[in-house]
């Protein structure tokens, strides 16, 4: 299952902020991969979301 851009960008920045709040070492490096993993993610879920207006956007072959 795909995931919304929008869902993947708010973890990306919750797990961010995550990071930024701590002081133990080991939460923000689960933290900053974490908000790594989601913001490769809503890249991914970006590309997909592309590709699916555009082929929305072509016409159908008249045959």
């Amino acid at each position: 299952m795909t995931q919304d851009v929008n869902f993947c960008w708010d973890q990306a920045q919750l797990h961010q902020d995550r990071a930024d709040a701590t002081d133990l070492p080991n939460v923000r490096a689960v933290a900053l991969a974490a908000a790594l993993s989601w913001r490769k993610e809503a890249e991914i879920a970006q590309r997909v979301a592309d590709r699916r207006d555009r082929r929305s956007a072509v016409p159908a072959p008249l045959y």
